[in-house]
């Protein structure tokens, strides 16, 4: 009995070195901390957690006498914002594989405000927020501006959707894509403490400037009528509130809602937009960007964009081509397909869908564009099917039947097999996911240890916390669901039948002109044209006879009004 009791101390320091080899095996390391304290400075840095995963690491040092982290990350709106610090530690040779040219940098203790961000994304463990930096900085080489975004793909396991689609959407030749790089991060403050918050895609965000939408900015003095014509970034109003002066709708309920310029002045600036919004006061020469966060009243551009918009849709469903002197048709074709073949949760439904109008110029209206591509973490194998295609917004109805030369179906008909290549691109062997995979693995492993521990809280993810995780077959889920995606859409996808038309005519003018998906009904009883001196007894179909119940739609139709 003695000589097993005095083993003990042995055995006791084996475990000790198996558990540190595990920790560091990880990609996480706590320094040893004998006083039982940690060594900070006034903002709460401390070198206690090291992160070496490959990947650069982002430092969040909170200074908590300026706002509490649990204040910010309780906030159900994102009005709470915490200051202090952001450093970027950039590995020594670090070239992430999207730019494998260009040379990151470390940076050190820029001042920062911070807030959450993110809409379902936010009731869950893992948070993202919105960096704003005191003055401009190149971050990873993607242009130099204030406003970054750390994207927590709390529902992708993966952690490539998003970056996926990024390098998609660039590859399409859309004017701009928000672009990112894998990180890990660390929060930081004096009563939260020293936390490891997970891998997050640190990105750009939609936002107009010179160095992302590059549309021509207003602003508040903006009235003559050359000027206000644009630019405009607009987006689905689904997530704000109905009652802004932001919101609207078109005469078929269609809704927008202005992002640039904003209207809505209801909220404090502070609230809405955070410290650092004058560039005097920090030290740099203003630009024409510094404005563009304020909201402002500006009744003449706020009817102007209102009234173009309920134009564009009304020339859309007129039929014909005059919609292409008003909508960039090329940019439509590609934004759908993305949003379709990725079947997009969020497609049309949500705040992440965007368009914007460019100024206009002596010789042409400014057109509208689709895009930018944005949220894209319930998209992919987020579903677990890979069949169907889908119209998706009542915008593009009249785009489908637009067979002529330089419409919608001819260039559909070009981008699909551009895109097809592209997607290859990402699954082959050794090829961009396979790149991303290897790049972030370490990452992803860390960060689904730090979440699973806490999924009888918040259950951030599915699965049982005590699986091991397997993020190669994670990987391997999302190329399998692409291949299976292309190989339903060269088996189905046949955009020539995807969409009719319905005319209802009236002595034989047209009375209503509608563009209905194949398959979906259309109710034309609800129509009761007025005669003088006649009464209405209903629409009769090709063959003469009267239709009193709803009718499927699986080819053109054309109805009379019988009096």
């Amino acid at each position: 009995m003695k000589k097993r009791l005095a083993n003990i101390p042995s055995v006791l320091l084996v475990l000790c070195l198996v558990l540190i080899l595990s920790l560091c095996a990880s990609g996480f390391v706590y320094a040893d901390d004998t006083d039982g304290t940690e060594d900070t400075d006034d903002t709460g840095t401390t070198d206690e957690l090291i992160i070496n995963n490959g990947l650069p690491v982002v430092y969040l040092n909170i200074d908590e006498t300026q706002g509490k982290i649990k204040d910010m990350i309780e906030s159900p709106n994102h009005s709470v914002y915490c200051y202090g610090k952001v450093s970027v530690d950039v590995p020594k040779d670090f070239h992430y594989s999207d730019f494998p040219d260009l040379t990151c940098e470390s940076f050190e203790d820029l001042e920062m405000s911070i807030r959450g961000r993110g809409n379902s994304s936010w009731s869950k463990f893992k948070k993202p927020f919105k960096i704003k930096l005191e003055n401009k900085a190149n971050l990873f080489g993607l242009g130099a501006n204030k406003h970054w975004v750390l994207i927590a793909n709390v529902a992708d396991e993966s952690l490539l959707r998003d970056r996926i689609t990024a390098w998609l959407g660039d590859k399409m030749g859309f004017e701009f894509t928000p672009r990112g790089v894998p990180v890990d991060v660390v929060m930081t403050g004096q009563e939260y403490g020293t936390n490891y918050i997970g891998s997050y895609y640190f990105s750009e965000n939609v936002r107009v400037d010179s160095n992302r939408l590059a549309i021509d900015p207003l602003t508040e003095e903006d009235t003559d009528m050359s000027t206000i014509t644009g630019g405009y970034l607009l987006q689905n109003p689904a997530q704000i509130d109905p009652n802004s002066p932001d919101v609207f709708y078109t005469s078929r309920h269609v809704g927008w809602a202005t992002d640039t310029p904003s209207f809505d002045t209801s909220e404090e600036e502070e609230e809405q937009h955070g410290p650092f919004g004058d560039d005097e006061e920090s030290g740099e020469e203003p630009d024409e960007d510094i404005y563009l966060d304020d909201p402002y009243e500006n009744p003449i551009q706020q009817k102007y964009i209102q009234d173009h918009i309920q134009k564009v849709e009304d020339v859309l469903f007129a039929g014909g081509t005059e919609y292409r002197k008003l909508m960039d048709v090329e940019s439509a074709v590609k934004y759908w397909l993305v949003q379709e073949v990725s079947k997009n949760g969020d497609a049309f439904a949500t705040g992440s869908t965007y368009i914007y109008k460019k100024r206009d110029t002596e010789d042409a209206e400014g057109l509208v564009y689709w895009g930018p591509l944005w949220d894209f973490d319930y998209a992919w194998n987020y579903r677990p099917y890979t069949t169907e295609i889908d119209v998706g917004h009542d915008w593009m109805r009249p785009l489908f039947y637009d067979k002529e030369d330089g419409g919608f179906l001819p260039i559909l008909k070009e981008e699909w097999p551009k895109m097809r290549q592209y997607l290859l691109e990402l699954v082959k062997e050794d090829g961009v996911i396979d790149q991303y995979c290897a790049e972030t693995k370490a990452s992803a492993e860390m960060d689904y240890k730090a979440y699973h521990k806490h999924s009888d809280e918040d259950e951030p993810y599915e699965g049982d916390p005590e699986e091991e995780f397997d993020y190669i077959a994670e990987v391997a889920k999302l190329k399998k669901w692409i291949n299976d995606r292309i190989a339903w859409m060269d088996d189905n996808f046949d955009p020539d039948n995807m969409v009719h038309k319905v005319t209802c005519l009236s002595d034989g003018e047209i009375y209503s002109l509608d563009f209905i998906e194949n398959g979906h009904e259309i109710d034309v009883t609800e129509l009761r044209p007025q005669k003088d001196g006649y009464v209405f007894l209903g629409w009769a179909d090709e063959k003469g006879q009267i239709i009193n119940t709803v009718t499927s739609v699986e080819k053109d139709r054309t109805f009379s009004a019988q009096y």
